[in-house]
């Protein structure tokens, strides 16, 4: 089997959902959603929807879970409501993910508009565990969430080389870097 590298935030939703339908992960234990995600995602043959396009997502929050920064986010059909509607379900999935598939989204989208001079923002070097040094110490940093807003991204700040273990300086291990050029629009509907 030839796997593709994942480009597309549609591509990352087919992913999560076949993850999450499968292994039961990332989305709300409601069992009224439990349903709706099998009706929505999936036909009787386990053939998965043919037009992503139909779909909406929301950006809802950046939170730490279980040790692992996530953007929460629902998922909606599109039918001109603009996330108004009622949610397919609602997922988690991790911040470098997440963000990766929503720049590639934009850089797909400029593509399909004649864009041709389309340059990726030199922030998302920080979607990748990247060595760092500070006041002539090694650290690594990576994109996760905001200490002071879950509807914002910063570069962590971290000891280890798989950007798991946070530094921490009076309760903060955010660097000081502007990425707002690459966070997707928290509480405003995508797609």
């Amino acid at each position: 089997m030839n796997i593709r590298p994942l480009k597309c935030f549609s591509q990352v939703l087919v992913s999560v959902l076949f993850i999450c339908l499968h292994q039961a992960c990332g989305a709300d234990d409601d069992a009224n959603d439990d349903a709706n995600y099998t009706n929505y995602s999936w036909n009787n043959d386990d053939t998965q929807i043919q037009y992503w396009s139909d779909y909406s997502i929301l950006p809802k929050r950046c939170i730490v879970y279980k040790g692992v920064d996530v953007i929460v986010f629902s998922m909606h059909e599109k039918a001109g409501q603009q996330c108004s509607d009622e949610p397919v379900g609602t997922y988690k999935l991790d911040v470098p993910t997440f963000v990766e598939s929503y720049l590639y989204q934009i850089e797909d989208n400029a593509e399909n508009e004649g864009v041709d001079d389309y340059a990726e923002s030199a922030n998302a070097q920080y979607l990748d565990c990247t060595g760092v040094e500070i006041n002539g110490e090694q650290f690594y940093s990576q994109l996760g969430c905001s200490d002071t807003s879950t509807a914002e991204l910063a570069v962590n700040i971290y000891t280890d080389n798989t950007c798991e273990t946070k530094a921490d300086s009076n309760g903060y291990d955010d660097a000081n870097v502007d990425v707002s050029d690459i966070a997707p629009p928290f509480q405003k509907c995508v797609g």
